[in-house]
């Protein structure tokens, strides 16, 4: 009867308190270096914590994941590969995960490769001239009658200049130069969109035709009308830091629901749509709250790009056109930037 007891009580607290991960108070690792139980007790101890807190917490499916992993490398590391080991690693090398969807470990998040842009990644120049397009935003915002024109040439052509070359400082002269010259080049293309809306839009996510269904083109347009036309009527309204964060919102569903992305893709998917907003003070999307009494939902702090934009390189365009079988936008990762880090990869080259 004791035993049965014993047996009782040690379930329930496998199941209750340690939550189906051993937590090896009870047990000798036999084989094993002295610290090694130590560890392995360790490993588990943020899963612990966080079950016994809240049992419907989502951070359990890869905290358990986590704790399993620290697990068996503690064992390979501190221990010799008897019978009793081996059994214990065969249980923790199982995918079983009761707190995942599936009831398996959820695959690493997989991110895009991260291309070169001088001495900068291309999505460390794409975040650092956030910058300036936040200061040509809040310009037009603060002083709605100043010309667009010399606006964009001192806050956003000037200011992504800069950064360009400062990613650049270890070229050569020459490489340099080109880098000045793309600038010039496009500064009138990208002057006529952001200040008489011409092919103005969001950006299109880094996909080949073929990966999208038909509709997605048209629902794309659906999510961004507002924020677009909003922004041609009246770039100072106050509603864009609403509409842009919808739009972003809106345009990510569609594509995560009507195209067929890789992990990587939607790695870019998410930094594309991610949280920054120029049209809000903060830089941020509105909070859950307020955006509740706007649409009833709250716009996800991983939506949103930094603002609309597609390449006018009609080559590297692709399912922005619907263009056969080429690719949906080279680099749609931000607005004027996007554009002059596709023509300045090939000015460096």
């Amino acid at each position: 009867m004791r035993r049965r007891s014993q047996k009782f009580i040690a379930t329930t607290s496998y199941f209750c308190d340690d939550g189906m991960l051993n937590s090896f108070k009870r047990k000798k690792l036999t084989g094993c270096q002295e610290k090694a139980l130590a560890k392995v007790r360790k490993c588990a101890e943020s899963f612990h914590k966080t079950f016994r807190e809240n049992k419907q917490s989502r951070s359990l499916c890869r905290k358990f994941s986590k704790a399993k992993k620290c697990i068996r490398k503690t064992l390979d590391n501190f221990c010799r590969k008897t019978d009793a080991v081996q059994s214990i690693l065969r249980l923790y090398r199982n995918s079983y995960n009761p707190y995942c969807l599936g009831h398996v470990d959820s695959p690493r998040k997989v991110r895009s490769p991260l291309k070169p842009f001088g001495s900068c990644t291309e999505r460390e120049y794409l975040t650092l001239t956030r910058v300036c397009l936040s200061s040509f935003v809040h310009t037009l915002q603060k002083e709605p009658r100043k010309s667009c024109s010399s606006v964009f040439d001192n806050k956003l052509h000037r200011c992504a200049k800069h950064i360009a070359l400062h990613c650049h400082k270890n070229e050569s002269n020459y490489a340099k130069k080109n880098i000045e010259r793309s600038f010039a080049r496009d500064r009138a293309y990208q002057k006529r969109k952001f200040c008489d809306g011409i092919n103005f839009q969001l950006s299109f996510p880094p996909l080949k035709h073929h990966q999208c269904v038909g509709e997605f083109f048209a629902a794309k347009r659906k999510c961004e009308l507002n924020y677009v036309n909003t922004y041609l009527e009246n770039k100072a309204d106050e509603t864009l830091c609403r509409k842009y964060a919808e739009a972003k919102h809106c345009a990510k569903n569609a594509t995560l629901s009507l195209c067929n992305v890789t992990p990587g893709q939607r790695d870019e998917v998410n930094f594309m749509y991610d949280g920054f907003n120029p049209f809000c003070f903060n830089l941020s999307d509105p909070p859950a709250a307020e955006k509740s009494r706007w649409l009833g939902e709250r716009v996800p702090r991983e939506s949103g790009d930094q603002r609309p934009m597609e390449p006018s390189d009609p080559s590297t365009d692709t399912v922005s056109r619907g263009g056969g079988g080429q690719s949906a936008s080279a680099t749609p990762l931000s607005l004027v930037v996007v554009m002059f880090v596709q023509v300045l990869r090939a000015a460096v080259s």
